[in-house]
């Protein structure tokens, strides 16, 4: 497979790429520059979480325990999944202090929950890391605006 990626957003000092890792699968990263990397992950799983497990219910793993990399099935990667990963992040971006003030009540806790994000099994090839913090993404699913699927 090809290591090149293609940039499918960049504003505000965000950047997010993808690239496929193999015929049946592409790695998303969302690049965020100019923050720490603490919010970066947050924001991140947020995003992952918003876009692909609630409005859209396709399956991904992480593929970096940044919580920065997901790995998505091809067909799930569509138009309408890149569109809402984007919306996605600008929400994110919109609420940073509300995800940031979550993070403290749900995320950085003895038992913030791990979130099963790809029950079929079909990409467990690529997850690097779990997706720690489902406390915390489940309550910006109920705290933050639902996204167009």
């Amino acid at each position: 497979m090809s290591s090149t990626s293609t940039a499918i957003y960049g504003e505000n000092g965000v950047i997010i790429r993808y690239r496929p890792v193999t015929d049946d699968a592409v790695d998303v990263e969302i690049d965020y520059l100019f923050i720490n990397h603490t919010h970066a992950m947050l924001y991140g799983l947020a995003a992952f979480y918003l876009a692909f497990a609630r409005a859209l219910a396709i399956e991904f793993v992480l593929s970096s325990y940044t919580g920065l990399k997901a790995v998505v099935a091809l067909e799930d990667f569509d138009d309408r999944a890149q569109r809402t990963l984007i919306r996605a992040v600008e929400v994110v971006r919109q609420h940073d202090a509300e995800i940031l003030g979550d993070s403290r009540n749900y995320y950085f806790v003895d038992e913030p929950g791990i979130l099963e994000t790809n029950p079929s099994g079909s990409l467990s090839a690529y997850k690097e890391a779990p997706f720690k913090g489902k406390r915390f993404v489940e309550t910006l699913g109920r705290s933050l605006p639902p996204l167009p699927a």
